[in-house]
């Protein structure tokens, strides 16, 4: 992952007509989760990332960076490795119905 996604990411969802706040708090969750994971995306790293973010910052925050990834990984990865997409979104899946389940 790079810039260059993060570039790819921006125009699909402007293109998706979201609004600017949205797009400016999604980007926040996807740039420091991938800071936070050296910019390389594994189901072992999505995990501990977001067990940290639940354990550090509650559910809330664990929900919307889960929630972000996602979109990140539907609208960039999806097309580009779709069986790395499968992998790392449904991982995305399982970690927000044990967040949904905490709160």
């Amino acid at each position: 992952m790079g810039e260059g996604d993060i570039e790819a990411y921006i125009m699909a969802m402007r293109l998706k007509g979201v609004k600017d706040k949205t797009l400016r708090d999604r980007l926040h969750y996807i740039r420091k989760a991938l800071a936070e994971m050296d910019w390389v995306l594994s189901p072992e790293g999505i995990n501990e990332y977001l067990y940290e973010v639940l354990n550090e910052d509650g559910p809330n925050v664990a929900r919307h960076v889960s929630a972000s990834l996602k979109s990140f990984l539907k609208l960039v990865l999806r097309k580009r490795d779709p069986s790395l997409f499968g992998l790392l979104y449904n991982k995305a899946n399982i970690i927000i119905i044990l967040i949904l389940l905490c709160i």
